[in-house]
């Protein structure tokens, strides 16, 4: 990137941008350090602020809505931590550690040569990043931000993207024309797609079966469906494409509220289950304390009748033996 927003080839603007929410008010501008180059960012889940990439001036900007006002955007959500963001710096050869709460670069870590994409696994164990120079993936730790693996795939590999279920990865190779998918449970290269000419941007589908990657040279978009990874569809479009994105199958609000609907109608459904079997059990408590009074009046009555006749039993055997004894004395 040689000129920033305003066209100005001298000037390059290097700054980390984090505005409100509302995007009402400019909340924090500061450079850590001067960075050469920040190409896509990518972030685990944060409530209250998005991090966006912008190559155009060269920022990571923080905002609520700016599709339209970045070249590409990688965003990745993950429950397991909450708290970092990891931007590659390109012509620094390394990847900064944010940290969301106070905004600080908490950590850089080096990697190969000219990084570029980057995307984090769905458990927010691992980040893999793409070197453009060096033909090849870093596999940062993100417990200790320490590089464990490095991956060789196609020339000049540039954006990747993550299945929903975390299990593979697609990294799009520029000047191979292809696509690498690796296997994220060894890390192992395990298909290479064939593509049209200079692949850059790629997106998969929330439900995982495609994978839409923007090829510049062509002007087109190949549609590839991971269930076999083959290319079935190429469509053309505008001039010198380079990002994609795609919409969720449903907004986080909707989910939400959707959970929220179906919690508390299992709490109802609960209630009123409670509250009638606590009535069934009240009831069958109090005909079983009559039923059981009965019984143990009947058994009570029963045993004593016994008793009689046992007792009127013996007095007559005893009678009788005294009787015997009687007669046999005299």
């Amino acid at each position: 990137m040689t000129s920033n927003e305003d066209g100005n080839p001298n000037e390059i603007m290097r700054e980390i941008l984090v505005l409100e929410r509302d995007m009402s008010k400019c909340i924090n501008i500061f450079v850590s350090k001067v960075l050469k180059g920040i190409n896509d960012v990518d972030y685990l889940n944060h409530k209250e602020k998005v991090y966006l990439s912008n190559k155009l001036i060269e920022s990571v900007s923080c905002m609520e809505n700016a599709a339209t006002m970045v070249i590409e955007v990688v965003a990745k959500l993950n429950k397991k931590s909450q708290s970092i963001v990891y931007v590659t710096n390109s012509s620094d050869d390394t990847v900064s550690v944010i940290q969301i709460s106070d905004n600080s670069v908490v950590d850089t870590i080096a990697v190969g040569n000219v990084p570029n994409g980057i995307v984090i696994t769905p458990n927010g164990e691992i980040v893999y990043v793409t070197n453009i120079i060096d033909d090849n993936i870093s596999v940062i730790q993100t417990s200790d931000n320490t590089v464990v693996d490095t991956i060789t795939v196609g020339n000049s590999p540039h954006n990747v993207a993550i299945t929903p279920d975390g299990k593979y990865i697609y990294v799009t190779n520029l000047g191979g024309n292809t696509v690498s998918v690796i296997q994220t449970s060894d890390n192992t290269v395990a298909d290479t797609i064939t593509v049209g000419h200079f692949p850059f941007g790629i997106a998969i589908t929330p439900n995982g079966e495609f994978a839409y990657v923007a090829n510049i040279r062509d002007d087109t978009v190949s549609v590839i469906q991971l269930s076999d990874n083959t290319v079935v569809d190429t469509i053309a479009i505008g001039n010198s494409p380079h990002g994609v994105a795609i919409t969720p199958t449903t907004k986080p609000e909707t989910i939400n509220k959707t959970i929220e609907n179906i919690l508390k109608k299992e709490r109802d459904i609960l209630k009123s289950l409670s509250e009638n079997v606590c009535k069934t059990l009240r009831k069958l408590y109090d005909d079983d304390s009559i039923c059981f009074k009965s019984l143990v009046e009947l058994s009570s009555t029963l045993i004593e009748e016994a008793a009689k006749k046992e007792r009127t039993a013996s007095k007559a055997i005893e009678d009788l033996t005294n009787l015997e004894c009687e007669e046999s004395v005299e």
